[in-house]
């Protein structure tokens, strides 16, 4: 769930990296915006004619952002999502994408 996962994110950027305090809030918000991109980019495809170049833009980012703040499980599954989506593999890409919405929004 987003909540947990931004809540997690402060924690590790603050506890974990040692981020100055100030810094912390403009890398939540850029965090949220990530996030709320990525779900709205995944909600926008059709999982029976999937888009994979679109799901592997999408997943590309969240693999890179969700390690840096802590988020292993959510870039466990964007890595996931990605493999199947270069495989072309439709229903692998369908569940994906719902595990991956279910972590984010």
């Amino acid at each position: 769930m987003k909540a947990d996962l931004i809540e997690r994110a402060k924690a590790h950027v603050t506890e974990v990296l040692k981020f100055p305090p100030a810094m912390v809030p403009r890398l939540v918000a850029a965090l949220e915006k990530t996030l709320d991109d990525a779900a709205s980019a995944l909600e926008a495809i059709d999982t029976g004619n999937p888009d994979y170049t679109e799901i592997r833009r999408v997943t590309h980012i969240l693999m890179g952002n969700a390690p840096t703040v802590g988020a292993a499980y959510l870039g466990d599954l964007a890595l996931l999502l990605n493999a199947a989506a270069h495989a072309e593999k439709r229903e692998a890409c369908a569940a994906g994408i719902r595990l991956v919405l279910a972590e984010i929004k």
